[in-house]
């Protein structure tokens, strides 16, 4: 239900979450099968917010496999962090260059994401490359 209330709060239709609740359209999954009139019965009446709600549901999805730990993982080969504390600190470095995925150096519990040296890319292609990097498995990790 949360991500319900976030989506319809970024196209500022925070006061229908009740809507949703009372209907029990409590997951991203049943929304994503609701019709027009479904939607006109939940209180989001106009096209046009009907396609901002289809949209942020699209972009929402998006980012359903990145997690903090996916991120950790990336950097330091481990999802969570040792009970006595990393030896070498996790760090993040800014660096300039052509490609904007990011790298990880797990030997040194580094991620380096690039400052642009060229042509920004879109924010969608950007975070494509994001999800690329941290929601693939590394040396064989599971």
């Amino acid at each position: 239900m949360d991500d319900i209330k976030l989506i319809l709060k970024n196209i500022d239709l925070p006061n229908l979450a009740n809507n949703f609740a009372e209907a029990n359209v409590n997951n991203v999954d049943i929304c994503k099968s609701l019709s027009d009139v479904d939607l006109s019965r939940l209180g989001i009446a106009t096209i046009g917010d009907r396609i901002r709600f289809r949209e942020e549901l699209r972009r929402s999805g998006r980012r359903g496999d990145v997690t903090l730990a996916k991120i950790l993982r990336f950097c330091t080969g481990s999802e969570e962090e040792p009970p006595l504390g990393y030896q070498i600190q996790p760090t993040m470095e800014f660096v300039e260059r052509q490609s904007f995925l990011p790298t990880g150096n797990t030997c040194i519990n580094k991620m380096q994401l690039t400052i642009p040296v060229n042509e920004e890319p879109t924010e969608d292609a950007l975070f494509n490359f994001f999800d690329f990097a941290f929601c693939n498995s590394y040396f064989g990790l599971q």
